[in-house]
């Protein structure tokens, strides 16, 4: 026997309604009574006049009734062969859900769609809840009459599968074709809900083959339906039990649940008894081993339902211990089966054993222990234990592999047993250097120290973190063969080591953006990244110290062929002489001049750059005058001209009529419109003495919001509001904080990027340093913050007091002062240097579900016009108090605050 309290959703029941091959819904009338108690009453008053005794559907309107799940009109009359329409549907689907006594308590709202009064209220609810969609019904019915529409299968089809929580699964089947005859009347957006509905053997379809998704149906079908679908929940809006008679007597029935517990109940002469068809039946018919279902007004039953002449009743159970207790001899075990936690009091000859038949004692039934529960008969307690699956509870350490949070598994060389995979818990703490850290920073090669408790992992530790191999030395040379590139350096014990550097080296030169392998000189100190110890490949290359410098816009004086001397001004106006060798490289707007020619460049009066030693003795190359970046440090226009910082040098340089000025963000500029400190890139005329363009080096703060995978192009949103469409793959170069080159598809989506120009050219894309956090204090006056990044240790920060803060995506700046502590904030650098700093919008919600594929947090709404799903940005900080959490461990029904830049959650607090 098993009592069901009215403690989950019952909307099972709706979904079963497409079993049996016919469509079938809610029976209930235009205007219900005012009271809409569920208490069960006698068989006797559950008569409509308008159903025969031996009406084909009696046994089921008579269920429904007594359940308070249909009721009459204000006649009394059930109109059984009516059709049933749509807000008749979603009326039912509530009373099932146990959620129409919350209706009082919801906000007076207009739903938008047109129905009858007495509905108003459940179509709030299921609006609320995602049972229906205001704009997908809108769409789909048309707002006028929407309430007095007949529901059609696939429209119940639906609302089923949304009801018990299947969407996720049903959207992923929205591509395939339903197996039905009739699959092509069957509309797009139900495919997916109608192979959901197949997979879950909710729908068999008509005995034809077909589906008939366009069909309507009558009352007398809902209640049939509904009354079958008792097997598929148990939750119904009043006290039911189900179990096998033991015995039956004129005034009282004794039932014997799964666990061998016998109960009595009180029968009377208004007791309505139903057999395994739709017939009624005699009391007297009752026997022993009859399974049956009774609906109960206290302790007396008011309808029986005979559904097994002879039941099986279970003799074995299969779950996981989540307890035991023991009190003197008797022994009960807590066991989470698949229908849920049930108490199970064991019999006092209790045996336990392994799956090999091995004797095991109590104390091995910890929690997690996956048992079968064996008895030898119906009647009896169970008896005998055996354990299927001991789960894994240790503490170990190990070398990660790999750790992927979409799939929560972590890879890990145990020290031990050697390469392991454990799945991870849906709460993970990670602690790094004692303070709660990001599961995602860590990387192959960590070694860490971690827990796993029945079977999962609960906790992580840093030990020590990947350290990659590296070697430092004077740069030799750099050079390539047929087959590799090659670093030579010198140590400082003068010994030389050799590497093969990969394709994809990063080279880093401090002063430098976006350094090349050209840029690298001999003489240069150097740290070289390998790939491994035992596999020298080296995949970076830092300057570390360099003796050599350029020094800018040099006047040639004079240079003697034969002597190979060159004498030049240089910007100070001192005169400088330069020996010239067969080492020095010679450029000419990128063609290399042999020295023996070049006399013929080295003219006098042309402008060049001098890369040299800082003793001047060794000239590494000298390039003819062409173009230069630096920082615009004046701008006179009435002398038209414009002052650059070139390195560690200032170059005054005459513009001209002709002069072109190129900005990103103005379409006419002038002199004067080049903003003091930023930076610029000027082009050089043949004779060197003007400059014919000036192209403006500005980067655009963007944000990443949408990703359309049909037309593979990327949005971006600047603060002003401009878009900008970046095509995936794209023609530009991508490069991440590191300055390792991306792919458009690397790109995240909420990422912040900037854009970054050459006059009108967009000439790359930078990821933008971005820190998440919590801010704990604001200091204004100082231009410091307190902030905690993802639940650490909170540390200070100087961002300066002419840093700039945007709220709730306002689209307007104000100052730190705006900034209030337990504000959730992304923080970055424009483009100029400033602190820019975007605070969240707060929403604390009920959880629907959480959508894996699409990675969007759905919600339980509050009002029709809320937003029902939320797209989390990439690292989104998922989190119950200081333990981090999946996203897919949030469940129906937990209260959570959530924090939103631009639409997409940054972060999930559990509360």
């Amino acid at each position: 026997m098993t009592r069901h309290p009215y403690t989950k959703t019952a909307a099972a029941m709706l979904a079963a309604t497409l079993v049996f091959g016919q469509p079938v819904l809610a029976a209930t009338t235009a205007a219900p009574p005012a009271s809409s108690t569920t208490t069960a009453t006698t068989g006797a008053s559950q008569r409509f006049p308008d159903v025969a005794a031996d009406h084909w559907a009696m046994k089921h309107i008579t269920k429904l009734s007594l359940l308070g799940i249909i009721k009459g009109d204000e006649k009394g009359k059930f109109l059984p062969q009516d059709p049933v329409t749509q807000e008749q549907v979603v009326t039912m689907a509530i009373r099932m859900m146990g959620l129409e006594g919350e209706i009082s308590s919801l906000p007076a709202s207009n739903v938008g769609l047109e129905v009858s009064d007495y509905a108003k209220g459940y179509i709030q609810m299921a609006l609320e809840k995602g049972l229906i969609d205001f704009s997908e019904e809108k769409t789909l019915s048309g707002l006028t009459g929407w309430g007095k529409k007949n529901a059609t299968r696939e429209w119940v089809a639906k609302l089923a599968i949304r009801a018990i929580g299947k969407q996720v699964e049903a959207g992923k089947l929205g591509g395939q074709e339903p197996s039905f005859k009739d699959s092509a009347s069957i509309s797009v957006w139900a495919k997916g809900y109608i192979n959901e509905a197949v997979s879950l053997k909710i729908v068999t379809g008509m005995e034809d083959g077909t589906f008939k998704p366009k069909d309507n149906v009558t009352r007398a079908e809902m209640a049939t339906f509904l009354s079958r679908a008792g097997k598929y929940t148990a939750d119904i809006p009043s006290k039911t039990v189900t179990g096998v008679v033991e015995s039956i007597t004129d005034s009282a029935i004794r039932l014997v649940d799964d666990y061998g517990k016998v109960t009595s109940y009180s029968l009377s002469n208004t007791t309505a008894y139903f057999g395994v068809q739709n017939a009624s039946i005699l009391a007297t018919e009752l026997k022993s081993e009859n399974k049956v279902y009774l609906i109960l007004s206290g302790s007396s039953v008011v309808y029986a339902e005979v559904l097994e002449e002879r039941a099986k009743v279970t003799d074995m159970l299969e779950g996981t211990v989540q307890e035991i207790t023991t009190q003197e001899s008797a022994v009960a075990i807590k066991l989470r089966t698949a229908d849920g936690d049930v108490l199970v009091e064991m019999d006092s000859k209790l045996s336990i054993m392994d799956a090999a038949g091995k004797g095991m004692k109590l104390s091995d039934l910890d929690e997690g222990v996956q048992v079968q529960l064996k008895r030898s008969s119906a009647r009896a307690k169970y008896s005998s234990v055996i354990i299927v699956h001991i789960p894994i509870n240790k503490t170990a350490e190990g070398v990660i592999q790999s750790v992927d949070q979409e799939t929560g598994r972590l890879n890990v060389l145990e020290k031990e047993t050697g390469a392991v995979q454990y799945p991870l818990a849906e709460t993970v703490t990670y602690i790094n250097n004692g303070a709660a850290g990001d599961l995602a920073t860590l990387r192959a090669g960590d070694t860490v120290r971690y827990t796993v408790k029945i079977d999962r992992v609960t906790h992580i530790e840093m030990v020590a973190p990947y350290v990659e191999p590296s070697d430092t030395g004077r740069l030799v040379e750099y050079k390539f063969d047929k087959n590799n590139t090659i670093i030579i350096i010198q140590r400082a014990d003068n010994r030389y080591a050799t590497y093969t550097v990969e394709n994809q080296a990063i080279i880093d030169i401090p002063g430098m953006d976006y350094p090349t392998y050209k840029d690298l000189y001999a003489g240069d100190m150097v740290k070289v990244l390998l790939k491994a110890d035992d596999n020298p490949i080296a995949t970076k290359i830092s300057v570390t110290n360099r003796t050599i410098a350029t020094d800018y816009y040099n006047v040639i004086v004079g240079y003697e062929t034969d002597a190979k001397v060159l004498t030049v001004k240089n910007a100070d106006g001192q005169l400088k002489v330069y020996e010239l060798t067969d080492a020095t490289r010679i450029d000419s707007s990128g063609t290399t001049i042999a020295l023996s020619n070049a006399g013929t460049v080295l003219t006098k009066g042309r402008r060049l750059d001098i890369t040299s030693s800082s003793t001047g003795s060794k000239v590494s190359e000298i390039r003819m005058a062409s173009d230069y970046t630096g920082v615009i440090t004046r701008v006179d226009s009435t002398r038209s001209e414009i002052t650059l910082k070139v390195g560690a040098q200032v170059l005054t340089l005459k513009t001209v009529s002709g002069t072109t000025i190129e900005m990103a963000n103005k379409v006419t500029p002038y002199l004067n419109d080049l903003p003091l400190g930023s930076s610029a890139k000027v082009t050089i005329n043949q004779t060197s003495d003007s400059i014919t363009r000036i192209q403006l080096q500005q980067s655009i703060l963007h944000r990443l919001t949408e990703r359309n995978d049909t037309a593979k192009t990327l949005t971006l949103k600047s603060d002003a509001g401009m878009n900008y469409s970046l095509s995936n793959p794209s023609y530009v170069k991508i490069f991440g904080t590191n300055k390792v080159e991306l792919s458009a598809a690397d790109m995240e989506l909420g990422g912040l990027y900037n854009l970054v120009y050459s006059g009108i050219v967009l000439d790359h894309v930078e990821a933008a340093a971005m820190t998440r956090g919590k801010i704990t204090s604001v200091d204004p006056v100082n231009g410091k913050i307190k902030i905690s990044v993802n639940g650490g240790t909170e540390s200070t920060m100087t961002i300066g007091t002419n840093a700039k803060v945007m709220r709730d995506g306002s689209g307007s700046w104000g100052t730190l002062s705006s900034l209030n502590a337990g504000d959730r904030v992304e923080m970055t650098k424009d483009g100029s240097g400033v602190y820019v700093l975007y605070a969240a919008k707060s929403v604390q919600r009920m959880v629907d579900y959480y959508n894996e594929s699409s990675s969007e947090l759905n919600i339980l709404k509050t009002t029709m016009f809320d937003t029902s799903a939320y797209k989390l940005a990439a690292k989104a900080y998922v989190h119950s108090g200081s333990q981090t959490l999946l996203p897919s461990g949030l469940k129906n029904g937990e209260t959570v605050t959530f924090y939103t830049i631009d639409g997409k959650i940054i972060e999930i607090e559990k509360l």
